[in-house]
């Protein structure tokens, strides 16, 4: 199975891969606003054969704004968050 990390951030995300046990890391994107992070994150999801997404979640105000990121994502891309 291979899964897709995603570290969110606002203006930037950093992404890792796994195929296996571990992850490795795959690159950093940069985007204006959230639903352009979503067509971006979908390319990639696509084009690596992305079977799971997993996005971190930190406390507080990130964590809200991250959990509906991942939630707004799946809808979007189809693909387990």
């Amino acid at each position: 199975m291979t899964i897709l990390g995603i570290d969110y951030g606002r203006k930037k995300m950093g992404l890792a891969i796994a195929t296996g046990a571990l992850a490795d890391p795959y690159k950093v994107i940069r985007f204006g606003n959230p639903q352009e992070a979503i067509s971006i994150l979908e390319k990639i999801a696509r084009d690596a054969g992305v079977e799971k997404i997993v996005v971190g979640i930190s406390e507080g105000e990130m964590g809200r704004e991250s959990k509906a990121f991942g939630e707004e994502l799946s809808r979007k891309v189809g693909i387990e968050v």
